[in-house]
């Protein structure tokens, strides 16, 4: 085990108004979100690149 330890928490614990007991109960862990694929800009794009 590593120094720390990551646990999901519910959206509760964002809120000061939430103070009851249900706010230190294990969260679910959702799927990843996918990665969105950028597409690279072509020779008639009036838009420069810094990169």
């Amino acid at each position: 085990p590593d120094f720390f330890e990551a646990i999901p928490v519910p959206g509760l614990v964002n809120k000061v108004a939430n103070t009851g007991p249900e706010i230190q109960e294990r969260g679910e862990v959702g799927p990843e979100p996918e990665k969105v694929r950028r597409q690279k800009p072509g020779a008639d794009d009036s838009q420069m690149t810094l990169f």
